[in-house]
Order: structure tokens, then C-alpha cells, then sequence
């Protein structure tokens, strides 16, 4: 049996898994069955593997690992490549956005400005309009004042004024 499972004998280790399986669910006691063919598995595996290292096919073998291991380490150099190049563009995408914000924040700031700027002119234009129609007022009531009053005659002095 041993002989038969060092060998490789795929059918032969198929045919002991069936047969403990067959064993496990009589008894139901799955668990062990379970383990038992793990254990099967694993001594075939052991064998296979002692059986591949005394083989004149050592080299292929080491020649196939070592091709899947540099591609391996191709894959690994692409991911990292592409996790690069992901956190460029992210890095990227921040800088463009904190640019938009700038920009936007200084063409508000110009807007505040420029509307401080119209409300501080037509503050003064309506102080000077005010103070143009307080100077038109103030005319023109001394105006009627002085047009209220007779005319003082000409020969008349002065009236002297109370001590």
C-alpha cells in the first residue's frame, strides 16, 4: 500500500479516499474520515516529493520554479509599478484640486473686494449728495431770508447796539 502510494499511483490513493469515506459515513463520524483522507494526502504528497528530488528531472523542476519565480516577481514589480503610478495620479488629483480651491477662493476674495469697493463709492456719492442739497437748502433759505426783509434806507444810520 505504501509502495503503491509512494509510486504516485493517483488511482490507488483515489481509491483508499473512497474507501475511507465509505468507512466515515457508516460509522457517521465524518471527522475522522476527514482526517484520515488528509493523512493520505499528505503521505502521498511526502512521497512525491522524495520521489521528485532523487529525479533526473531536477533541473527542469528547478528551471520551472525559477520561471515561476521571476514571474512571480514580474507580477509583484507590475503591482508596484501600478500602486505607483495610482498614487501619482491621486497625488496629481489633489494638487489640481487644492489649485481650484485657490482659485476659487481668490476670485471671491477679488469679488468681496470689488463689492466693498461699489458700496465705500456710492457711500460717498450719497454723503457728497447730501451735503450738495444741505449747501442748496442753506442758499437758498438765505435767499428767502434776506428777500423777506425791507431794504434798509441809505441815509439811515446805523441803530447802535445796547451796552
Amino acid at each position: 500500500m505504501v509502495d503503491l502510494l509512494k509510486d504516485g499511483d493517483y488511482a490507488f490513493a483515489k481509491a483508499l479516499e473512497n474507501l475511507i469515506a465509505r468507512f466515515s459515513s457508516r460509522e457517521n463520524d465524518q471527522f475522522w474520515g476527514a482526517i484520515a483522507k488528509g493523512a493520505v494526502g499528505i503521505i502521498g504528497g511526502l512521497f512525491k516529493k522524495k520521489k521528485r528530488g532523487g529525479s533526473s528531472n531536477s533541473g527542469a523542476a528547478q528551471a520551472a520554479a525559477q520561471a515561476r519565480a521571476s514571474a512571480q516577481a514580474a507580477a509583484a514589480k507590475r503591482d508596484m509599478e501600478m500602486r505607483m503610478q495610482r498614487m501619482r495620479e491621486e497625488q496629481e488629483r489633489k494638487r489640481r484640486e487644492a489649485e481650484e480651491r485657490r482659485r476659487q477662493e481668490e476670485a471671491r476674495r477679488r469679488e468681496e473686494e470689488k463689492k466693498k469697493a461699489e458700496a465705500a463709492k456710492k457711500k460717498t456719492n450719497m454723503m457728497l449728495m447730501i451735503g450738495g442739497g444741505v449747501v442748496v437748502l442753506g442758499i437758498g433759505a438765505v435767499v428767502l431770508m434776506k428777500s423777506g426783509r425791507p431794504p434798509m434806507p441809505y441815509g439811515q444810520p446805523p441803530m447802535p447796539m445796547p451796552r
